[in-house]
């Protein structure tokens, strides 16, 4: 075997282990095949699934498996969303809720 023909072997073999590897770390590629991880919570509020992953200033929601939802946390610790831009809530569960029943009444769709 001449050295090109190993490289060559080498290099491939790298490119499938590299590509499993971030294939591994990036996780699932459907919303469908996502559960909630570790650290996340969730709760069902009007038959909608909902995931919550809390971070120091900023909170993501995933509802029904389909979309991101950012919530930000104030300085004062109360909650808002681009969605509802002039309300602020006291939790993130109560903005969520709100937004899950403006959705309801097809203000907005999640």
């Amino acid at each position: 075997m001449t050295a090109i023909n190993r490289r060559v072997l080498i290099g491939g073999g790298l490119a499938v282990v590299g590509t499993a590897a971030l294939a591994t770390a990036l996780g699932p590629t459907s919303p469908a095949d996502a559960g909630p991880a570790a650290g996340d919570r969730m709760f069902v509020y009007r038959g909608r699934t909902v995931v919550v992953s809390v971070s120091s200033d900023m909170v993501m929601v995933t509802v029904d498996g389909r979309q991101e939802l950012h919530i930000e946390r104030l300085p004062n610790g109360k909650y808002f969303t681009h969605l509802m831009p002039f309300q602020e809530f006291g939790s993130f569960r109560s903005l969520i809720t709100a937004v899950v029943d403006r959705d309801e009444d097809d203000l907005f769709s999640l």
